[in-house]
Protein backbone atom coordinates (compact mmCIF):
# COMPACT_ATOMS: atom_id res chain seq x y z
CA UNK A 1 0.00 0.00 0.00
CA UNK A 2 1.40 3.32 -0.77
CA UNK A 3 1.86 6.33 1.79
CA UNK A 4 1.52 9.75 1.54
CA UNK A 5 3.99 11.70 3.77
CA UNK A 6 3.62 15.69 4.64
CA UNK A 7 5.87 17.54 6.19
CA UNK A 8 4.60 20.91 6.91
CA UNK A 9 5.66 23.57 9.43
CA UNK A 10 6.56 27.40 9.50
CA UNK A 11 8.29 28.95 7.06
CA UNK A 12 12.17 28.75 8.06
CA UNK A 13 12.29 25.65 10.35
CA UNK A 14 14.45 24.02 7.66
CA UNK A 15 11.52 21.86 5.66
CA UNK A 16 13.81 22.10 2.19
CA UNK A 17 16.86 21.30 4.54
CA UNK A 18 15.61 18.22 6.04
CA UNK A 19 12.55 16.72 3.92
CA UNK A 20 14.59 13.57 2.66
CA UNK A 21 15.87 13.45 6.03
CA UNK A 22 12.85 13.47 7.72
CA UNK A 23 11.54 10.75 4.99
CA UNK A 24 11.47 6.50 6.83
CA UNK A 25 13.64 4.54 5.26
CA UNK A 26 11.46 3.12 2.55
CA UNK A 27 10.67 6.69 1.39
CA UNK A 28 14.13 7.63 1.45
CA UNK A 29 14.43 7.42 -2.25
CA UNK A 30 10.95 9.32 -3.36
CA UNK A 31 11.53 12.44 -4.58
CA UNK A 32 9.88 14.84 -2.30
CA UNK A 33 7.95 17.76 -4.13
CA UNK A 34 8.56 21.36 -2.71
CA UNK A 35 6.03 23.91 -4.01
CA UNK A 36 7.78 26.35 -2.91
CA UNK A 37 10.74 25.65 -4.41
CA UNK A 38 8.73 25.03 -7.68
CA UNK A 39 6.75 28.31 -7.54
CA UNK A 40 9.91 30.55 -7.48
CA UNK A 41 12.00 28.39 -10.15
CA UNK A 42 8.80 29.07 -12.13
CA UNK A 43 8.48 32.94 -11.37
CA UNK A 44 12.19 33.33 -12.02
CA UNK A 45 11.72 31.98 -15.82
CA UNK A 46 7.91 34.01 -16.05
CA UNK A 47 8.97 37.64 -14.69
CA UNK A 48 10.32 39.78 -16.48
CA UNK A 49 11.12 37.34 -19.36
CA UNK A 50 7.71 36.01 -20.21
CA UNK A 51 5.51 38.80 -18.56
CA UNK A 52 6.43 42.18 -17.34
CA UNK A 53 3.64 42.23 -14.78
CA UNK A 54 4.84 40.92 -11.40
CA UNK A 55 1.15 40.23 -10.30
CA UNK A 56 0.57 38.64 -13.61
CA UNK A 57 4.05 36.44 -12.99
CA UNK A 58 3.12 35.66 -9.41
CA UNK A 59 -0.73 34.55 -10.80
CA UNK A 60 0.43 32.36 -13.43
CA UNK A 61 3.79 30.66 -11.20
CA UNK A 62 0.90 29.94 -8.71
CA UNK A 63 -1.23 28.46 -11.38
CA UNK A 64 1.13 26.56 -12.60
CA UNK A 65 2.71 25.10 -9.22
CA UNK A 66 -0.61 24.13 -8.29
CA UNK A 67 -1.15 22.35 -11.69
CA UNK A 68 2.56 20.72 -11.40
CA UNK A 69 1.15 19.27 -7.67
CA UNK A 70 -2.39 18.03 -8.95
CA UNK A 71 -0.61 16.11 -11.74
CA UNK A 72 1.74 14.74 -9.58
CA UNK A 73 -0.54 13.44 -7.16
CA UNK A 74 -2.93 12.18 -9.31
CA UNK A 75 -0.08 9.96 -11.79
CA UNK A 76 0.48 9.09 -7.73
CA UNK A 77 -3.23 7.74 -7.16
CA UNK A 78 -3.16 6.08 -10.75
CA UNK A 79 -0.31 3.93 -10.30
CA UNK A 80 -0.83 3.18 -6.95
CA UNK A 81 2.78 4.93 -6.00
CA UNK A 82 3.71 6.94 -2.55
CA UNK A 83 4.09 10.70 -2.63
CA UNK A 84 5.86 13.17 -0.39
CA UNK A 85 5.15 16.73 -0.36
CA UNK A 86 7.08 19.14 1.67
CA UNK A 87 5.65 23.08 2.49
CA UNK A 88 2.78 24.66 3.92
CA UNK A 89 -1.36 25.43 3.83
CA UNK A 90 -0.95 28.81 3.02
CA UNK A 91 -4.01 28.18 0.36
CA UNK A 92 -6.71 25.68 -0.18
CA UNK A 93 -4.63 24.30 -3.43
CA UNK A 94 -2.51 21.81 -1.16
Amino acid sequence: MPDLFVITVANGAGKSTLAKALLPIELSELDVFNGDKFFVQRLAEIFPAKSKSPKYARDLAFDETVQAFESLVENSLTKVESFAYEGHFSSPAP
